[in-house]
């Protein structure tokens, strides 16, 4: 899925996405053989989805193009690394841990994604990110959300570059400070709110490629490891 729009006034309720355009993703391949991926993508719900099944490969690099307004914006390249396998998961009642193999002598970053109930109407999901200071190299590495699990759940363990990790931390952080803050507020959930406390200082991988300036935006590429739990049995699927 792909989000494009256009920033707005803080007081706007005018919607920001922009429809009509022709993204692009490219692919360049470890002989630097470079292709489109897809370019055929439906508007729906305010975003962007590819008509395409998008397979990416490993050690391939990926970007992604779009012109707005006859200038053109491109991400910078995302390599896909190889997955971190998850060996098992361990809950109890009051926290879950992925448990995986943290890869020697280099830096990694992490994402964590469980979506609960994932086959009702109603799912439920809950991330948590992490470098791996803590953990480098660790046949036992491990990632724990607070919360323990019941029931039917999807379990995802994604790499991702260091930059994307800076942005989406950055990121997170100021969508934690404001809804704090509008948990405190008379104005609860009013969207005008989004800047109440100092903005972060976020740092993508998107530019204009006419003037060389940098826009707010981040487009990420991630290797995932997937496994399924149903009824207190592990299902892996990759």
């Amino acid at each position: 899925m792909l989000t494009i729009g256009q920033t707005q006034p803080i007081n706007s309720t005018k919607d920001s996405s922009i429809e009509g355009l022709t993204p692009k993703i490219y692919q360049k391949t470890a002989d630097n053989v470079t292709t489109v991926l897809s370019s055929d993508f439906v508007f729906k719900e305010c975003k962007y989805q590819s008509r395409l099944p998008l397979h990416g490969e490993i050690k391939n690099f990926y970007w992604i193009e779009v012109e707005i307004n006859n200038e053109t914006f491109s991400s910078k390249k995302q390599l896909m690394k190889e997955p971190v396998e998850i060996k098992s998961i361990e809950p109890t009642d009051s926290t879950t841990r992925v448990v995986f193999r943290d890869p020697p002598n280099e830096a990694n970053f992490y994402l964590v994604e469980f979506v609960f109930n994932p086959n009702t109407a109603d799912p439920s999901v809950r991330t948590e990110m992490s470098n791996d200071v803590l953990f480098e190299g660790n046949e036992e590495a491990f990632i724990e959300i607070l919360e323990g699990v019941h029931g039917d759940y999807d379990v995802r363990l994604g790499q991702l570059s260091a930059n994307d990790y800076l942005f989406y931390t950055k990121f997170n952080k100021q969508v934690e400070e404001n809804q704090g803050y509008e948990q405190d507020s008379d104005e609860s959930g009013d969207p005008s709110q989004l800047f109440a406390v100092p903005p972060a200082n976020l740092s993508g991988n998107i530019s204009n490629l006419n003037t060389n300036k940098p826009i707010l935006g981040n487009f990420t590429v991630l290797s995932i490891d997937h496994r399924q739990i149903r009824l207190n049995e592990q299902v892996k699927a990759n």
